[in-house]
């Protein structure tokens, strides 16, 4: 087995599970970011050792936007994203891939590629790759 297999198989384990939002950090205007440390935004994540994944966020603070959307005859919900589909990992680029098979959002990609780094307490980080820089942390859940 190659050594870029091996590792892609580890990464895969230790990303399989449940994992719950603790952090984001929003890019703001110029590339500053904005933080929200749990207060408003909730979030679960669950990567299944089959290959299909579900994602569940929660902005609250955006909840006026949303219905303002809909006031406006708009579709999708700014402040809940929701889908599912299946991932694949990329140990050597660090990058995890989510190809979305449905989500509540029309018109976003079907496939959306994001950094992934762990943090020294078991946190996993994740970034959209060519977006400005937002941060998501994710702890592990019911663990």
């Amino acid at each position: 087995m190659s050594e870029e297999l091996e590792e892609t198989m580890r990464d895969s384990s230790a990303i399989n599970g449940a994992w719950r939002i603790v952090t984001v950090a929003f890019a703001g205007d110029g590339g500053q970011a904005t933080r929200d440390d749990g207060f408003g935004t909730d979030g679960l994540i669950i990567y299944g050792s089959s290959g299909y994944m579900t994602a569940h966020i929660v902005l609250p603070d955006r909840r006026e936007s949303a219905a303002s959307a809909a006031a406006q005859g708009g579709t999708g919900n700014p402040a809940h994203h929701a889908y599912f589909g299946t991932y694949t990992v990329d140990s050597v680029a660090r990058t995890i891939t989510h190809h979305r098979l449905a989500n509540n959002n029309p018109g976003l990609p079907t496939d959306v590629v994001r950094s992934y780094r762990f943090l020294d307490n078991g946190c996993l980080v994740l970034s959209p790759l060519g977006g400005p820089g937002d941060q998501l942390t994710f702890e592990r859940a019911g663990m």
